[in-house]
């Protein structure tokens, strides 16, 4: 179930720009979803591909997204792929989150601003979207 956007909480570094986070493991979402809205941003969740898609497709103010690339349903390369067909995301940032290092025959066509190696500490993930969004 997706979550709908909430304002966040704590310091204001985020100045309340969305971030869609889509990440199967329900606990990792929530977790990253809790410290991104403590950061400032408002937050969207998604547990697949198809569910960011889905999001993505009627919401044009996502201002990053963080995507893990193994999920079921759609997984992130067919995420990134279907994105490229939404002109509001081509220049969007993504961050990808994988425990190992993004490889697809197309991964140089797609979108991906940076990548995160799983586990991660969350407080270089808040420092890679801060620093992110504050470039773009």
């Amino acid at each position: 179930m997706m979550a709908v956007p909430l304002q966040g909480r704590g310091s204001m570094a985020g100045h309340g720009e969305t971030v869609l986070i889509a990440e199967d493991d329900n606990e990792a979402r929530h977790a990253v979803a809790e410290v991104l809205r403590d950061a400032g941003y408002a937050v969207v969740e998604a547990a697949n591909g198809a569910e960011a898609l889905s999001y993505a497709r009627q919401h044009e103010d996502i201002a990053l997204i963080v995507l893990d690339m193994h999920m079921p349903v759609m997984d992130g390369w067919q995420f990134l792929a279907a994105a490229m067909h939404l002109p509001h995301l081509r220049a969007t940032p993504t961050i990808v989150l994988s425990e190992v290092p993004p490889v697809h025959p197309d991964c140089h066509n797609l979108p991906v601003t940076a990548y995160c190696a799983k586990p991660f500490r969350f407080d270089f993930l808040t420092e890679l979207v801060n620093g992110i969004l504050v470039t773009n």
